[in-house]
Order: C-alpha cells, then sequence, then structure tokens
C-alpha cells in the first residue's frame, strides 16, 4: 500500500498526516515528527505552531481518522481495530461509541483480570520477536525476570500497553493474545475430529494469518441448538478477509 498524506484543515494546512499513521510539519522544514508514548500506550506527536497559539501533545491515531475516515455520524471515539495501540494505519481505525470501545474485543476480559489483581501473579506471559514470531510461554513475571536476570517492569509496561518491546523483544499476555496461541472451547471439535492441536498449528505464523486461519476454520462451526447461523458465518469469514488484507497491507510497505 502506497503511502498517501492529507493537510489537516484546523492546523491551516502546517501539519500533515499519512495513511500509515506518521506526521510531518510544513510550516518551518518538511520533517516526519517523532512520536512518544504516552501513560496509556497511545503514540503521540508534539505540535508546536506559535502563529497560531498551538503547542500541545496530540494521539496520531486521531490525527489519521479526522484525515482520512469520514465521520458523518460525530462519533467521539477512534478505535484500533486489531486492539494494538501503536498500530496507527488508516484500515486498522475506525470511528465509534464510547460504549463499542469499551466493550471491543477483549477489553471486558482484560478488566475483569486486572480488577482481580492477577496480573503480577500468575498470568501467562508470551514472548516473541521482533517479526512477531512466537518464541516460549512463562508462567509468569517472575519466570520472565529470572530468565531475562533483569526486573520484568519493562515487560509488564509492554503487557499493558505502555511500551513496544522490552530487551529485544515482544511480550504479551496469553489471554490477549488467545486469537493466536490459546484456543477456546469453539474449536474443540477440531482436535476431536482431526487429532491435532490448533494453538500448535497457529503459533508459529504471523498473527494475522493466524487470525485469518481461525476465522475461516470457525466458520459454519458457530451455532445455537446444532442449528448453523449463516450470519455468523458471514461474520467470521468478512474478519478472516480482514486479517489477510491486513497482512497483505503489511508486506507491501
Amino acid at each position: 500500500m502506497q503511502e498517501q498524506w492529507k493537510s489537516l484543515s484546523k492546523y491551516k494546512g502546517l501539519i500533515e498526516v499519512s495513511t500509515l499513521g506518521r506526521v510531518r510539519r510544513l510550516h518551518r522544514k518538511s520533517d516526519i515528527l517523532k512520536p512518544k508514548l504516552d501513560k496509556r500506550g497511545y503514540l503521540c506527536v508534539h505540535i508546536r505552531i506559535s502563529k497560531l497559539g498551538i503547542n500541545k501533545m496530540v494521539k496520531i491515531h486521531r490525527l489519521v481518522a479526522e484525515a482520512f475516515i469520514p465521520n458523518p455520524n460525530n462519533l467521539p471515539i477512534v478505535n484500533h481495530k486489531n486492539e494494538i495501540k501503536t498500530d496507527n494505519r488508516v484500515g486498522n481505525l475506525e470511528w465509534c461509541t464510547h460504549k463499542y470501545n469499551v466493550n471491543y474485543g477483549t477489553g471486558l476480559k482484560r478488566r475483569a483480570y486486572n480488577s482481580r489483581n492477577q496480573v503480577h501473579r500468575s498470568c501467562p506471559i508470551l514472548q516473541y520477536s521482533l517479526n512477531g514470531e512466537f518464541i516460549q510461554e512463562f508462567p509468569s513475571f517472575k519466570e520472565v525476570q529470572r530468565y531475562l536476570g533483569k526486573s520484568y517492569s519493562n515487560v509488564w509496561n509492554v503487557c499493558n500497553g505502555r511500551g513496544i518491546s522490552a530487551y529485544g523483544y515482544k511480550w504479551s499476555y496469553k489471554y490477549i493474545e488467545g486469537k493466536k496461541i490459546e484456543i477456546p472451547n469453539s474449536y474443540t471439535w477440531f482436535k476431536k475430529n482431526y487429532g491435532l492441536d490448533l494453538s500448535i498449528i497457529l503459533q508459529d505464523l504471523s498473527f494475522d494469518i493466524a487470525c485469518a486461519i481461525k476465522y475461516i476454520l470457525r466458520s459454519g462451526h458457530k451455532s445455537e441448538q446444532d442449528v448453523p447461523d449463516k450470519a455468523k458465518e458471514i461474520e467470521d469469514l468478512k474478519k478472516a478477509i480482514w486479517y489477510i488484507n491486513d497482512r497483505i497491507k503489511e508486506l507491501e510497505q
């Protein structure tokens, strides 16, 4: 996908944002603004235009959405479809309501997990290469710390969306990456019929491809009282197509 740029009217054409989530200024010299992570794990840039009286940190995902995604219903929130806060490509963003954003994806599960205060104790941690390849699983942060010989605090930050990588690796809670490694009970039929553990098959694939395969396999098997639900099958296939297209865009960059 070729990178496209658009100027933002509220900055009088002095700031441009791209479809890949990059921001550049035009009022002094044309250069890319360096993003920084805020306390919630979102990438921001510092926009300072003295003649307009502007001097503030701005979230990049909102700039991308405002520039490239129509919002006829004036929805207030920009949602990350793959739940990766630092992935600000236009295809990964959508306008939505507060309720939709709060309940989206693993949101409810993450909050429930945190509310039980178990994040530091026994939640399995997954280690990946910087290219997203699965390396190994640790039963807890203490085991990660023992393995690294360093404090797990930076790993904890990455798992909680406050960083991109730590000690040369990417990290995630197992339940968040469950779409790739941990297979829900709705897939028990696969192992029963074919004698294969789906999690083993998917763990060495890229995140997008693993998700696409998971939804393709699930399509037609999600039913109510053993009656196939065509709407759910269509929904699963659309999800698979989204992840396939997302992987293609990533490879084309």
